[in-house]
């Protein structure tokens, strides 16, 4: 699993740069692979990122924003394990102004790698259209709702659907082919209430379980869910007055 990592745990602006920011479409990424290489085949050093120290440092080199962008056929330098076969994601805030007021606050951004046959066909950068996109930033007009979130925390495979999540809302469904976003889900009307950006899977029994909060000025609601392999089930573990 190190050389799948690599793509999460380089600079992401980096990885972007090999991919061409400016319409290339070929990418050139430093895998781990199998086979030794000489120094002499590795990638020249890149420059350093631009850097302002002005800004908070979720917004600064490694961690600024990026542009969506999409690469084909990525060169890999080494050699891929032919048994990684499927889509790497990642799922974070990115917010389109490129600035924001805190580091949980930003306009969501799906980053995906697909692997296959030792090959990677493509990479590709995009956000998640949700009713509040590019109104991120300060934490958004009002407060979040059921579909005005920003879908930014992280991103569930389940029931061969791709869920990005956020604890505030139901998911929002993204296409496997092109990272494309498809519209809320709500579990075909099953899920009337929020549900955690962490949810955990049962191996055994394919079954997902997840909690949620709704807060106000009254009161603090918890509720839980659990969504068997076939069908999903919500139902009120608890529920109290905020003290």
């Amino acid at each position: 699993m190190a050389g799948l990592s690599l793509v999460y745990m380089m600079d992401r602006r980096r990885f972007l740069r090999f991919a061409g920011l400016f319409g290339a479409s070929l990418l050139s990424v430093p895998w781990v692979g199998c086979n030794d290489e000489s120094s002499e085949s590795q990638p020249d050093p890149i420059d350093p990122l631009p850097d302002d120290p002005n800004k908070a440092w979720w917004l600064r080199q490694n961690f600024a924003p990026v542009d969506e962008i999409e690469a084909f056929d990525l060169e890999i330098v080494g050699a891929l394990p032919p048994s990684l076969l499927g889509l790497y994601l990642r799922n974070g805030p990115n917010p389109i102004s490129g600035e924001s007021g805190h580091w949980f606050l930003g306009d969501g951004m799906i980053h995906g790698v697909r692997l296959e046959n030792g090959k990677a066909p493509f990479y590709r950068a995009r956000y998640v259209q949700t009713e509040i996109l590019g109104q991120t930033d300060d934490g958004g007009s009002g407060p979040p709702g059921l579909t005005a979130h920003a879908a930014n925390t992280s991103v569930l495979h389940y029931q061969n659907r791709i869920l990005c999540l956020e604890e505030v809302g139901i998911p929002y469904e993204i296409s496997a082919k092109d990272l494309s976003t498809l519209g809320t889900y709500d579990f075909g009307g099953a899920l009337a209430t929020a549900m955690t950006a962490h949810p955990k899977l049962d191996p055994k029994t394919g079954s997902c379980s997840s909690s949620a909060t709704a807060c106000s000025i009254l009161r603090s609601r918890i509720t839980a869910q659990t969504a068997p392999a076939k069908s999903w089930r919500a139902k009120r573990s608890s529920c109290r007055r905020a003290s």
